[in-house]
């Protein structure tokens, strides 16, 4: 993990950028493909007017995939719709979660939360889903069970 502090400043970014792009030339030539998953401090840290994680994006090879975690984005303070829109085909996995979006509560099923789901989903329709949850107020089988049927609902599947 990436340490918070080096999303403050821009040469933080840029070291961060460095090494990610070392690790996917290195993998690149092992057959593995090297992501980044945010947390909510890539978001939260602005560096020019932008989330840390954009400017990042920005300084990242394309072949470094990104994964957007859409609530620690939330958490962060992103309009996660936005955002995705912003990043565009970079975004390769979507981490699907739901909840308050308040740091430090646990997250409920997915669609049973205070994310925008389905104009997330529809932000990013090339990007695989990925059903994630790090806590969770209920049974986190049940939660899983619910957010794959809400999923299936929205998505038409």
């Amino acid at each position: 993990m990436v340490r918070p502090e080096e999303f403050t400043t821009q040469e933080g970014i840029e070291r961060t950028a460095d090494a990610l792009n070392a690790a996917s030339a290195w993998g690149a030539e092992h057959g593995v493909t090297v992501g980044y998953h945010n947390h909510h401090w890539e978001l939260a840290s602005r560096v020019g007017g932008r989330h840390a994680l954009e400017v990042l994006a920005d300084l990242l090879d394309p072949a470094v995939v990104l994964e957007v975690d859409v609530y620690w984005a939330a958490v962060g303070g992103a309009d996660v719709p936005s955002l995705l829109g912003r990043l565009g085909e970079r975004v390769q996995f979507l981490h699907v979660k739901d909840g308050p979006a308040t740091l430090g509560e646990p997250m409920t099923a997915v669609g049973s939360g205070t994310l925008p789901i389905p104009d997330i989903l529809a932000a990013a329709p090339q990007a695989r889903r990925v059903v994630e949850l790090d806590s969770c107020a209920t049974d986190i089988f049940d939660a899983l069970a619910d957010s794959l049927a809400y999923l299936r609902s929205v998505e038409g599947r």
